[in-house]
């Protein structure tokens, strides 16, 4: 389970690190200071991408015939 795990991390901040988005942090609380952020270096990034992982698990199947790693397959895409 763990190496499908790091496929769908490695395969979420390929797909989200195309962007130039830049996020503004310059609202502080009290005094207004703050900085740009790249959206493809910021924390907000690494929350999304750690929130949808267990959808993106979901799409693979589990197969019982299989033994190991092989168990668990992403269905074939259909066009």
């Amino acid at each position: 389970v763990c190496k499908y795990v790091a496929l769908e991390l490695k395969s979420a901040f390929e797909e989200t690190g195309k962007t130039k988005e830049v996020i503004d942090t310059k609202y502080g609380f009290l005094d207004g200071k703050g900085s740009a952020v790249k959206y493809t270096q910021s924390d907000i990034r690494l929350i999304e991408v750690t929130e949808n992982i267990c959808k993106r698990l979901l799409d693979y199947n589990l197969h019982k015939e299989r033994s190991g790693s092989n168990r668990f397959a992403k269905p074939a895409i259909c066009t």
